[in-house]
C-alpha cells in the first residue's frame, strides 16, 4: 500500500483548508462613534483664531478632534500701494481647520499625545468693503459612508468682500484621514444668475461614489444660505 496521499486527497485537504479560512468569522471594522464636544478642553490644542465649531469621535484609527476657527477682522497684510483705495483702511480675515488624533483618553492632555492629521487655511485679504470669512457650523458632518471604520469629515465655509448683494465664495472640504476632496463655487443669491456655481474636485473620481453624493447634497442644502453677519 502506498504511504503517500493521492492527488485527489491532497486537493480535498487544500479545499477544506480554504473553506475553513473563509468560514472563520471576519472582524468587522470599528464603528464610528461621535462623542460630545468638550470645547473647554479642546482649546488646549494648538490653533489660531476663535473656535466656532468642533467635533470629537472615535473610529478604527483612534480618538479624534476637529477644530474649526476664524479670526474675524485683522489688520491687512497687503501694502497700501496694492489696495484699490490706498487711502482707505483695509482688513483681512482668516479661517482654519484642524484634525487632531490622540491616544485613547489623551484627547485633551495639554501638550500631550495629540498629532495633527491635517490643517486647512483660507482667507480674504485687503478688503475695503463688507468682509467675512467663516464656517457654517451647523453644516459640519462626521460620517462613515463607505463603512470602513474610518470617519469622513465634511465642512463648509464662506469668504466674502463685497459692497453689494452679490454671490460670496463658498467652499466645501471633505476628508477621510489625510485624503482631501473639495467643492468650490459661490452662494446662490436671488436675482443673480451667476450665483450657485458648484465645481467638484476631480479627486472625487478616486473616492467611493457615496462621498460625492454626500458632498453635493450638503452643498445644495446650504448654497442659498448667504445671510451671514459682516465683520
Amino acid at each position: 500500500m502506498s504511504r503517500w496521499p493521492t492527488r485527489s486527497t491532497l486537493l480535498a485537504v487544500v479545499a477544506l483548508a480554504a473553506w475553513s479560512a473563509d468560514a472563520r468569522p471576519q472582524t468587522p471594522p470599528a464603528r464610528v462613534e461621535e462623542r460630545p464636544f468638550d470645547s473647554a478642553a479642546a482649546t488646549r490644542l494648538p490653533h489660531r483664531g476663535a473656535i466656532v465649531a468642533g467635533r470629537q469621535w472615535r473610529d478604527s484609527d483612534g480618538e479624534h478632534t476637529l477644530l474649526l476657527t476664524q479670526t474675524g477682522k485683522l489688520p491687512t497684510r497687503v501694502p497700501a500701494a496694492y489696495l484699490p483705495l490706498p487711502d482707505e483702511p483695509a482688513f483681512d480675515a482668516e479661517v482654519y481647520g484642524y484634525h487632531y488624533t490622540h491616544a485613547a483618553g489623551a484627547a485633551t492632555t495639554p501638550g500631550g499625545a495629540a498629532r495633527l492629521v491635517w490643517r486647512t487655511a483660507d482667507f480674504e485679504r485687503g478688503c475695503q468693503f463688507d468682509l467675512y470669512a467663516g464656517y457654517l457650523a451647523e453644516a459640519v458632518t462626521i460620517t462613515d459612508l463607505d463603512r470602513d471604520g474610518v470617519a469622513e469629515t465634511t465642512l463648509l465655509y464662506t469668504l466674502a468682500c463685497r459692497s453689494d448683494v452679490s454671490p460670496a465664495t463658498r467652499k466645501l472640504i471633505m476628508h477621510e484621514g489625510a485624503a482631501k476632496y473639495a467643492i468650490r463655487g459661490t452662494t446662490a443669491v436671488s436675482g443673480d444668475p451667476h450665483g450657485g456655481r458648484m465645481v467638484p474636485d476631480a479627486a472625487f473620481a478616486q473616492a467611493p461614489p457615496s462621498f460625492r453624493t454626500h458632498a453635493v447634497a450638503l452643498w445644495k442644502r446650504y448654497v442659498a444660505q448667504d445671510g451671514f453677519e459682516q465683520f
